[in-house]
Parts: structure tokens; C-alpha cells; sequence
């Protein structure tokens, strides 16, 4: 399956020779026909946009199937931590040389919104906030708005993060600062 052949069948023929004690197993594979991806449909993504999801998949429409790039492609969605629950099923089509895949995901919350307060000799009383979002606007960037504030200082930051610069393995961030003390 991982090299095209999704429905390749194996078959035993056992030979038992009970007075030698031996057992002869010979398996016949057929590898059927090469099945290439059909269509690949994504589904329940009310706010990921298609495109982060499908950067993610490692087959693509027209290519062919491959049973390893499907469990990857389900890791590697699942490593971007926004969906609760993530389900990857082919499912074959009546062209028996091609199979649909369908990809359909639960979203999670990608949000954090956290506050703090503190004393410390140096700065006195110090209160801070954060507000961030990892998957800002659906489109799988990451940003954040931080400040913190106290009796000597103050500290502000805007950081943005483009995990996928111009859909290459570039990483693109950037942050605005201001810190006066």
C-alpha cells in the first residue's frame, strides 16, 4: 500500500508435513492494479482555511496513493495543534485504479488570553497580559500581544509568525517592541 497498490492481496498455502515436524507456508501475492488519488476532500474546517490543511498532506490529487503519507500526513496535522479530533479515510471510487481521500477535522480553540501580577524588589508591583492566537485569521500564523507593566518599567510586544513563508520551509516572524525602564 505504501507503494501504490492499496488493494494487493496476499494468500497462504500451508503444507504440513507432521512426520518431519515442518511446516511449508507459501504466500502468493497479487499487487492488483496502481491506485492513484482521485479527489481530496476536507471537511468541518469552519475556520482553517483548505490551504493550511492541505500543505500539511503529503499525497496530492492525481498522484499516487501511498499508505505512509497518509498516517504522516494525520501526524503532521496533528502536530499543529489546531483540531480536537482529525480523520483521514480513503475511500475507493468505481474506478478501481483510483480512491478518494477524505480529511475531515474537528476545530479547537487556538486562543490564549492570560494575566498576571506580581511584586519583586527591583520593579515593585508588576502586572502583565497576554494575548495570543495560533492560527490568526484561520490562515496558520501565529500572533501575539504581550505587555507588561510595572513601577520602574514597561515592556510591550507585537510578534507575528508565518510558519510557511510563500508555502516554502521558511519561517517568517517578526516582533515590534518598546521597553522603557
Amino acid at each position: 500500500a505504501e507503494n501504490g497498490y492499496a488493494f494487493a492481496e496476499a494468500t497462504p498455502t500451508i503444507n504440513t508435513n507432521k512426520e518431519e515436524k515442518i511446516v511449508d507456508i507459501n504466500i502468493h501475492i497479487s499487487k492488483g492494479d496502481l491506485v492513484y488519488i482521485n479527489r481530496v476532500t476536507i471537511k468541518g474546517n469552519t475556520r482553517t482555511r483548505d490551504k493550511v490543511i492541505r500543505r500539511e498532506l503529503l499525497v496530492t490529487e492525481q498522484g499516487i496513493f501511498d499508505s505512509k503519507a497518509l498516517r504522516q500526513s494525520h501526524q503532521r496535522l496533528q502536530r499543529l495543534d489546531y483540531f480536537e479530533d482529525i480523520n483521514i479515510t480513503p475511500e475507493p471510487t468505481a474506478d478501481k485504479t483510483k480512491m478518494d481521500v477524505n480529511v475531515e477535522v474537528k476545530e479547537k480553540p487556538t486562543g490564549a488570553f492570560s494575566v498576571g501580577a506580581g511584586y519583586s524588589s527591583i520593579d515593585s508591583i508588576m502586572f502583565m497580559a497576554e494575548n495570543s492566537q495560533n492560527n490568526c485569521m484561520g490562515r496558520g500564523q501565529r500572533l501575539a500581544l504581550a505587555g507588561n507593566i510595572s513601577g520602574t518599567s514597561a515592556r510591550y510586544n507585537l510578534g507575528f509568525t508565518e510558519p510557511q513563508f510563500y508555502d516554502t520551509q521558511l519561517l517568517l516572524g517578526s516582533d515590534l517592541y518598546n521597553w522603557a525602564r
